[in-house]
């Protein structure tokens, strides 16, 4: 027995039956939306894709080029040890070169605390109407040479005396200098040093 079906009746129809024209338009543009989401979410990964392509490729290229410049830089090398060999004659340079630096690190803060102790000990030196103008230090305090003024040559004793007991004690002045200070005259310049090694005074 065949059974025929209308389909175009009216309640078949969108707009006339259960299905509403509201509803099925919808539909539709709920599917268009998420049709063009999968679309913008599928470009946005080929471009993340082509990218990283592109990058990876640029590697290459670079690599390829490091690789060539080696090889015109060593073309004798042709196998694994001589390739060895090359890393550890670098492998030695650097840590020669480690090695060096950390010497010199050493020597240059070794240098700074022989040097900050003096020079704090010599601005607690303070005297009123003697100041220094210059100085000029070595090995620390070993070597060393002051060039300052002073209004009045009796407080030059009471300097040398407070340099005594400080870190600078032991150590004898072997050269004391003093004379007028021209068109100063109510000025006196001196230079106190010890000279088992030359020193400069460099003056500002």
């Amino acid at each position: 027995m065949t059974r025929q079906i209308n389909l175009l009746r009216d309640d078949l129809l969108p707009g006339y039956g259960k299905m509403q024209l509201p509803v099925f338009v919808g539909a539709v543009l709920i599917s268009l939306l998420l049709a063009g989401a999968w679309v913008g979410l599928s470009l946005l990964a080929r471009q993340g894709l082509l990218s990283e392509q592109q990058q990876w490729q640029a590697e290459a290229v670079s690599s390829l080029e490091r690789l060539n410049q080696f090889r015109q830089r060593y073309p004798a090398l042709t196998n694994a040890s001589q390739l060895s060999s090359i890393n550890l004659q670098l492998a030695g340079q650097l840590q020669t070169a480690r090695e060096t630096y950390s010497g010199l690190t050493n020597q240059v803060e070794n240098a700074i605390e022989g040097f900050h102790t003096p020079l704090i000990h010599l601005a607690e030196q303070d005297i009123d109407g003697l100041w220094l103008n210059a100085i000029a230090l070595k090995d620390g305090q070993r070597f060393f040479s002051l060039d300052g003024f002073v209004r009045n040559p009796e407080l030059i004793p009471q300097y040398l005396d407070r340099l005594g007991r400080s870190s600078f004690g032991g150590i004898g002045i072997d050269q004391l200098a003093l004379a007028k200070s021209p068109g100063r005259s109510n000025l006196w310049r001196f230079t106190l040093s010890n000279h088992r090694e030359r020193v400069s005074v460099e003056r500002p």
